[in-house]
């Protein structure tokens, strides 16, 4: 049985959380949300999220000391930002993905979320795994 997708959602804009909040559950995910970087760190801290999704509106100092502490706590966990311009997620290469702002469909955010976990996986596998610069000179045990 897969485990349901455990995603923390920050945003300092009421709305933006309850509507993003409700499409993700829609979609299958289990949601938090709060209402700052502070609480986004405290969450972060105490609990284990599959994908952090932050509001880049306003992108401040704060949310980019929560991706730095994510990185520290959660390095497994896929990150995408709500975005109502045109960010590209290869514009910033931490990310794992983005999602409009103004997304009325439950079935395109589960995409979007579902796809950074592929990505994430992807990265992660790709950063842990094992190479011997020399296999000539692997273990002689072997």
């Amino acid at each position: 049985m897969t485990r349901t997708p455990n995603v923390l959602t920050i945003s300092e804009d009421r709305g933006a959380r309850e509507h993003m909040a409700r499409l993700l559950e829609c979609g299958g995910f289990v949601v938090d949300v709060v209402d700052s970087a502070e609480a986004g760190v405290l969450a972060l801290s105490a609990i284990r999220y599959d994908v952090l999704l932050f509001d880049e509106a306003p992108l401040n100092l704060q949310l980019l000391q929560v991706l730095s502490s994510a990185a520290r706590l959660q390095p497994q966990m896929a990150t995408l930002v709500m975005t109502s311009g045109d960010l590209v997620s290869a514009e910033r290469p931490q990310l794992d993905g983005t999602i409009a702002r103004d997304s009325d469909s439950a079935d395109e955010v589960a995409t979007s979320v579902r796809s950074a976990l592929e990505h994430r996986g992807r990265r992660t596998a790709a950063s842990t795994f094992p190479t011997r610069t020399n296999p000539r000179h692997a273990d002689a045990s072997l």
